[in-house]
């Protein structure tokens, strides 16, 4: 079966206020499921730090058990759920790991064109979309019936199907929060829908709106949670991209909240341009420049927040003889600041001498449907810097292969 055509995500969903199931949103082979899903997990075990994790085993919160994830290597197994079993070291578990679209460009992909692209352009993607996996065998959902914070789109990717339970309107707040009482009876069913998810179906749930999983044996459900923009998320998100905060060496600021001689007049002031840069009365400016930053790395990694995890990175290129375009779903953005040229990477931030040529550069490789080391170096005039500008795009996953014709190269 086909892919269902959707137009418009934000339109089917009445702007994201009600819930709706598409059968069969996503065509793709089980097997095809099980390598991208175990991919991921590999990705992950060759990181020095891991992803977030929630991680509950026999209805019990677990977090130390992130510590062991790599005890068993993921490859060694032939089934993902074996893999799951040896390093939980249980049979029953409901483990969900985020920032996923960091770990598997077959997901970025799939999730950037399948669920971001039919948000269509009224979307305003301020603080971004992260994509996380539940895997499991948990029967009901360990929190039981509850709410999410934000607005959430789940394909289910099997290979055992899965039951949802939603509300549009609040349920007894006797049933919410626990799974005990869902066992003993099932009064809580009568006055929610029910459907019971296929491999390949998409179910979309409001912010706030209740919702319960059954998952009677293991599966995998990619969710996409989409952060919504509200003043207190905007503040926060602005606060966390400041460039002048993040290039503070912290061991040497020595603020004492507990004395408030210091958060009077100009000594606080003295005290936070001294560590951070910038004086308190352009607080709302550097943190609004934060926020311009962070949806600038949005827009270069296609709505998603992170980047894509540096074992991916392919250094090996062959830059003299092959063709590129820009990765799908990106691009890359830039901005002038104290002189030098800001490039957004997917999702990463990396400065250069600035360069009227560097940005026509840019702005060509944005519009190109394909270009080669010779078409670059008709712009930058300079063979050696064409070269690392390329290599650098391309292994932070920019631009990628188009072809290797082998008739673009400089020796033409």
């Amino acid at each position: 079966m086909n892919n269902i055509a959707i137009s418009n995500l934000m339109e089917e969903t009445k702007n994201l206020t009600k819930p709706k199931v598409w059968k069969y949103y996503i065509n793709r082979n089980l097997k095809d499921y099980s390598k991208m899903f175990t991919e991921v997990i590999a990705t992950v075990q060759q990181q020095k730090n891991t992803p977030p994790l929630n991680i509950n085993v026999n209805d019990a919160i677990k977090p130390w058990l992130k510590n062991k994830i790599n005890d068993h290597n993921v490859k060694d197994f032939q089934h993902l759920e074996d893999w799951f079993k040896a390093w939980l070291q249980e049979d029953n578990f409901c483990v969900l790991i985020d920032h996923l679209t960091n770990y598997s460009e077959d997901l970025f992909n799939m999730l950037t064109s399948r669920v971001i692209n039919q948000l269509g352009s009224e979307l305003n993607l301020s603080i971004g979309a992260d994509a996380y996996a539940i895997y499991g065998n948990y029967g009901y959902t360990p929190f039981g019936i509850h709410k999410d914070t934000e607005p959430i789109f789940l394909i289910h990717c099997g290979p055992s199907n899965k039951d949802i339970w939603y509300w549009e309107n609040p349920p007894n707040e006797d049933y919410t929060g626990r799974t005990d009482i869902l066992y003993s009876n099932s009064e809580w069913k009568e006055s929610a829908t029910h459907v019971v998810l296929e491999p390949g179906d998409m179910v979309f749930i409001p912010r706030h709106a209740y919702h319960l999983l059954y998952t009677p044996d293991f599966s995998i459900t990619l969710g996409t949670a989409l952060f919504p923009d509200d003043p207190r998320a905007l503040i926060n998100t602005g606060l966390s991209n400041m460039q002048q905060v993040q290039e503070v060496d912290y061991h040497d600021v020595s603020i004492s909240w507990s004395n408030q001689d210091l958060l009077i007049g100009e000594e606080f002031d003295a005290r936070i341009n001294n560590s951070f840069g910038f004086s308190t009365s352009n607080i709302g400016s550097s943190i609004l420049n934060g926020l311009i930053d962070h949806n600038l790395k949005l827009q270069s990694n296609g709505g998603f927040i992170g980047a894509p995890s540096t074992t991916l990175l392919n250094r090996s290129t062959s830059i003299n003889s092959s063709c590129y375009k820009l990765k799908k779903n990106t691009k890359i953005q830039y901005k002038e600041q104290d002189g030098e040229l800001v490039l957004f990477l997917r999702g990463r931030t990396f400065k250069v001498n600035y360069n009227e040529r560097i940005l026509g550069t840019v702005d060509y490789i944005n519009n190109a449907r394909k270009f080669s080391l010779k078409d670059i170096s008709g712009i930058l005039e300079d063979e050696k810097a064409t070269y690392k500008l390329l290599e650098l795009f391309h292994a932070y996953r920019s631009i990628e292969l188009a072809c290797n014709c082998q008739q673009h190269t400089l020796n033409d």
